[in-house]
């Protein structure tokens, strides 16, 4: 909870200075340069939750499937997994919510 509201204020404070955050070719853009320096730092720290927020893996930010499946009669869930699981395994993001 805690990381998730320093990642929401970080991208606050980037977006309030006008600044663009995307993943683009499987890595994090940060723009303009200036600001990427300013909040470099935080930046590298956070980029796994950076990558999740904008609905990337935090291991290979390619960009996650997103399911909403009926888990049982009363429940349903969202699923939400990176593609490259299917290769690759272990070490990617896999999470189910209720």
């Amino acid at each position: 909870m805690k990381q998730e509201n320093e990642v929401e204020k970080l991208l606050s404070l980037i977006f309030q200075s006008r600044g663009q955050v995307e993943v683009k070719d499987g890595q994090l853009w940060v723009a303009p340069v200036e600001l990427a320096r300013k909040f470099g730092d935080q930046i590298r720290r956070l980029k796994p939750e950076i990558l999740l927020a904008l609905g990337h893996c935090p291991n290979c930010a390619k960009e996650l499937v997103v399911k909403v499946e009926e888990a049982s009669s009363r429940n349903s869930g969202r699923h939400a997994y990176c593609p490259q699981i299917a290769l690759e395994g272990y070490g990617h993001y896999d999470s189910w919510r209720f």
